[in-house]
């Protein structure tokens, strides 16, 4: 549905995207690495703190780790991904 609502608007190019991941999603409907970059893409659009808390939150749950890059950004990363 995501695919068919950005075939329309300026997100054009987000469409295959879109419909790769559910077509993946089809194979793999639990995968940690597709929500660990769902919560990744909420954390990093917003700027709400509360919406950023949760998202953290999640990231954490799945397994994710913070760390600082040298310019002080925070990032998350996900050891191991292959589950």
């Amino acid at each position: 549905m995501a695919a068919e609502w950005a075939d329309n608007t300026s997100y054009q190019e987000l469409s295959s995207l879109f419909r790769n991941t559910a077509e993946f999603l089809k194979t793999d409907p639990d995968s940690k690495l597709i929500k660990f970059n769902a919560w990744l893409w909420v954390y990093y659009q917003t700027r709400d703190q509360r919406v950023r808390e949760r998202a953290q939150q999640e990231i954490l749950k799945l397994g994710g780790k913070v760390e600082m890059s040298e310019d002080g950004e925070k990032r998350f990363v996900l050891p191991d991904a292959s589950k």
